[in-house]
């Protein structure tokens, strides 16, 4: 993946718990990465027969998909003015003297945290816990 377009669809679709979708009609098996915060609309998706899966969270990992991200030229089709809008507006969090807290300011990034769910889920490897693992 060394350049992906992102283009916004304009898809008349459901809204599954307030969130919207495009109808599962047209996706075929393509694998939708979705917020792992919302496990209940996860549930509702598969049972409309969407491939879909949840996203890489965990501590630091939005720093660090942000970081992932960096490494491949994504570009953002003219069709998607929001994505061109959270672009534009898309700011990092500063301290009194200005100076960046390397957190960005969670505004304008509904787009973006998709892109980064989906880099984290290709490109970036999950880390197993060892130590809860038993070994026979």
């Amino acid at each position: 993946m060394e350049n992906e377009d992102i283009n916004k669809r304009d898809t008349k679709g459901k809204f599954v718990s307030g969130h919207h979708i495009g109808r599962s009609k047209g996706i075929g098996n393509t694998e939708v990465i979705a917020d792992s915060a919302e496990p209940k609309s996860i549930a509702q998706l598969f049972d409309l027969g969407i491939n879909v899966v949840d996203s890489i969270k965990g501590k630091d990992s939005v720093l660090a998909g942000i970081h992932k991200v960096k490494e491949y030229n994504i570009k953002i089709t003219a069709n998607s003015r929001n994505g061109i809008r959270e672009l534009k507006h898309y700011r990092w969090r500063m301290d009194r003297n200005g100076v960046s807290l390397n957190e960005p300011i969670k505004m304008y990034d509904h787009l973006l945290d998709g892109v980064r769910y989906v880099v984290q889920a290709r490109f970036m490897v999950r880390k197993i816990h060892v130590s809860k693992m038993r070994v026979f």
